[in-house]
């Protein structure tokens, strides 16, 4: 009897081995696709469940902001001809998606929302937020913080801060191999006197004369002092992007950190491209 069971765990193991000869690489990979499908699932579930935590009700609370755990996905909606009384999307054979009203207020100022229903798989939810924070700092700064989510896709943390002077558009993000292949075959960035800064992020702009006098030795050491993150910066606000798992310490890092890149803006600067109701 026992030889029988072994003979027979012994073929199927053998049978394994052929299936796994004939059809492992093709197979082996969507395997692996499957696992990093499942992984990434349980990441973006658990930062939002994270986000809705209680610790970033306390974040929210100690810094006077309003707080919405919220995270309603905005349902699809189809507009209609004035004239003729008709779904005109439907007629085109799509439903035109709405951004959440976060997203939308700041889409025309970071690529990062940009979000178009036409060029979109039909079926596709609309990018949301949730975890919203929202309000005015005591030293006037005004902040939107909110958990930005990518159906099926990532969940970030973006802390957005109104800045008093126009601001040159730029993008400082953390080096990757590919930015350093892309820099070999004549890719331009900006670079900085500070060699270890320029190792550490990728800046990307169109104005730098204007991007040097923001970033200043005494800005570049404070910045080197923190792990790296995703800035971007449009004329009117200053973004960071960390992982959607992030927590309320690492917002209140970054909170921090755009505070200080506010505070040590030049008063040149602030002279000749400040707003007029701004301190």
């Amino acid at each position: 009897m026992w030889s029988v069971t072994l003979f027979c765990g012994q073929l199927r193991i053998e049978r394994a081995a052929d299936w796994l000869i004939h059809n492992g690489s093709s197979n082996i990979f969507w395997i692996v696709v499957a696992i990093l499908g499942f992984v990434g699932s349980l990441k973006t579930r658990d930062a939002l469940r994270k986000g809705r935590s209680d610790e970033f009700t306390m974040f929210a609370f100690n810094k006077g902001f309003s707080f919405d755990r919220g995270g309603e996905r905005v349902a699809p909606m189809m507009t209609h001809d004035p004239l003729l009384g008709l779904a005109s999307d439907s007629l085109l054979g799509f439903a035109s998606r709405p951004l959440h009203p976060i997203l939308e207020e700041f889409r025309f100022d970071f690529r990062r929302f940009e979000w178009n229903a036409m060029s979109e798989v039909r079926d596709e939810t609309p990018p949301y937020a949730q975890s919203i924070m929202r309000g005015r700092d005591a030293d006037g700064v005004n902040w939107a913080i909110f958990q930005h989510v990518r159906q099926n896709s990532s969940v970030t943390w973006c802390l957005i801060a109104e800045s008093p002077v126009l601001l040159p558009i730029f993008s400082m993000t953390p080096e990757t191999a590919a930015d350093r292949a892309a820099k070999s075959l004549g890719k331009r960035e900006l670079q900085v006197e500070n060699q270890a800064f320029n190792n550490r992020y990728f800046i990307e702009t169109e104005e730098p004369d204007r991007v040097l006098h923001l970033l200043h030795p005494q800005a570049i050491d404070r910045l080197m002092y923190l792990i790296p993150a995703e800035w971007e910066f449009s004329p009117r606000y200053i973004m960071v992007c960390l992982p959607g798992t992030a927590s309320s310490q690492n917002l209140e890092t970054y909170y921090n950190a755009i505070k200080n890149f506010i505070r040590l803006i030049p008063g040149y600067y602030r002279k000749d491209f400040g707003f007029p109701n701004q301190t």
